[in-house]
């Protein structure tokens, strides 16, 4: 009877086959773990933006600026208005925006509507409560 020692061709295919499909379907959930994480923290930024809108913004100059900027989000990381792809809110391509409602020609206006482009959802919208 004839001993082997090694694998067969045969042998060494079938593995490295197995070895792509498994790769393969961990790159995949990988990118989509990824995704979900820019997901959540595009959504932190809005919330935080929102938040900061109606308890330091609107009670200290009675409604929402025209122009949004890190000055006057007070009690907020600055870093938060950076989307994950570097971009600052307000600039051309950036996952967020920020658009005042009710201005009337002056500088404060009486509503906005923030929203994030998400990757796995709809966008994220946030508008200040109705009284």
């Amino acid at each position: 009877m004839k001993s082997s020692d090694g694998f067969t061709v045969v042998e060494l295919l079938v593995g490295l086959v197995f070895l792509g499909i498994v790769s393969g379907i961990a790159f995949d959930r990988y990118s989509t773990i990824q995704m979900v994480h820019r997901d959540q923290d595009r959504k932190v930024a809005i919330n935080s933006m929102h938040y900061n809108l109606q308890e330091v913004v609107k009670p200290g100059v009675g409604g929402y600026p025209r122009v949004l900027t890190a000055a006057q989000l007070t009690a907020m990381n600055a870093a938060l208005l950076t989307d994950p792809n570097g971009l600052k809110l307000g600039e051309a391509s950036s996952d967020y925006r920020y658009e005042p409602t009710g201005c009337n020609g002056g500088d404060i206006c009486s509503g906005y509507t923030l929203r994030a482009n998400l990757e796995l959802e709809q966008d994220f919208v946030k508008t200040p409560p109705t009284s």
